[in-house]
């Protein structure tokens, strides 16, 4: 077996050297290189004559340094990943625009009543009313420092009408809730009741049947304030429960004690 192998080893051999025969496509064999140079057919060609004659069509490369000369000037994009974006910080909203929107977009005659609790964990919803509602009812108390505090708050919001109306029921103090008559006489607890027409920029006062724009909203708000005791907000609130206890009544004045009706 291994006799055959050579026989038709050396076959092939023979066909490529006396050429190619009928019906065989496979071209001559090419005679070696080493056996041309040492038969004289031709001498052997120099490295720069083989490159002459056979045109080079790489591409040349160019030297690093000049390679990178041509390049435009940027940062590399290792270093733009480590680069920090300034992160733009929101733009401070004006809390009595913010409060004016939030008016339009209630119902008209919508009522809220909040107790100290609702007023501390306030739902998003309603938690501008409730701190620029009370910042409205407690103007002149000082706040800062702890000595006038909102137990309550009751809200009623107008909207589409030129003159202010009278409020609903639910804006009356419940009885259980109520200041009791020593508390209001001694300043320990006082009654504040405001009518203002938000325009989103300016807060003005008003009154029941008082014309405004239709455009702007009305809240009329009611809050019960608790002053701490010996500061000067008790002597503040005790001075003006007089002008509803002891002021003289005319004929055909009535005076409502605070808290009952408006």
């Amino acid at each position: 077996m291994r006799n055959r192998r050579q026989h038709r080893r050396s076959d092939s051999r023979d066909e490529y050297e006396e050429g190619p025969q009928e019906g065989n496509r496979r071209q001559h064999r090419r005679p070696d290189s080493r056996e041309e140079y040492e038969e004289g057919n031709r001498r052997p060609q120099s490295r720069e004559e083989h490159q002459n004659r056979r045109p080079n069509r790489r591409v040349q490369l160019q030297p690093r340094e000049e390679h990178q000369d041509r390049r435009p000037n940027r940062p590399s994009p290792v270093r733009e990943e480590h680069q920090e974006i300034p992160k733009e910080e929101p733009a401070p909203v004006d809390p009595q625009k913010e409060f004016f929107e939030w008016a339009k977009t209630q119902r008209h005659k919508d009522t809220w009543v909040m107790n100290r609790k609702a007023l501390i964990d306030a739902p998003r919803a309603q938690r501008i009313l409730a701190s620029e509602g009370s910042k409205i009812l407690i103007e002149g108390f000082n706040q800062s420092e702890g000595d006038t505090e909102m137990i309550e708050l009751r809200a009623e919001v107008q909207l589409s009408r030129g003159k202010v109306s009278n409020p609903l029921r639910k804006m009356e103090l419940d009885d259980r809730t109520k200041p009791a008559d020593e508390e209001l006489k001694n300043g320990r607890k006082s009654v504040v009741t405001k009518i203002v027409v938000l325009t989103g920029t300016q807060v003005f006062p008003s009154e029941v049947n008082g014309e405004k724009h239709p455009l702007f909203p009305v809240l009329i708000l009611r809050g019960i304030l608790e002053h701490k005791e010996g500061s000067k907000d008790q002597e503040k609130a005790a001075e003006r429960a007089k002008s509803y206890f002891f002021m003289p009544t005319y004929p055909g004045q009535l005076m409502l004690p605070p808290g009952q009706a408006f």
